[in-house]
């Protein structure tokens, strides 16, 4: 009779013994052997011998692989933050416009039986009063 463990997942197959053939299968690199190979790269002619090449490799069909060549140059585009953090605080962030006016924002409170509504309001208000004393005086 055929014990089955509950703390397993998936098939009872996939716990059956297997030969080492098989295991290894599974782990090592496969070679293969007279297949077609295609390569897509950006510089015409042959490669050199022993380049490396960024791309990636695809199985086409049952003897044939192709290979496409991720572009060396690729633009990479700078992102700047539109009204950017100038104060990261607890329940509040100031943030500064393009015309460099500052505003508040409220952070989402996560209310409990110990932290309400009107803790959140209290605590918002005296973050409030210290930043912009930091602000003015700056």
């Amino acid at each position: 009779m055929k014990h089955i463990n509950s703390t397993r997942v998936g098939s009872e197959v996939q716990y059956d013994p297997r030969t080492a053939g098989e295991i290894q299968h599974d782990y090592f690199p496969n070679t293969e052997l007279d297949v077609d190979l295609k390569l897509m790269t950006c510089e015409p002619g042959r490669m050199p011998v022993g380049a490396y090449l960024d791309g990636a490799i695809t199985h086409d069909d049952e003897d044939h692989f192709t290979f496409i060549q991720n572009d060396p140059e690729k633009k990479k585009l700078v992102v700047t933050q539109r009204n950017p953090h100038v104060y990261v605080g607890k329940r509040i962030n100031i943030n500064r416009k393009e015309d460099g006016t500052l505003y508040p924002t409220f952070n989402r409170p996560r209310y409990s039986e110990s932290f309400n509504f009107q803790d959140f309001c209290r605590e918002a208000a005296e973050e409030l009063l210290m930043v912009s004393g930091l602000i003015e005086n700056n």
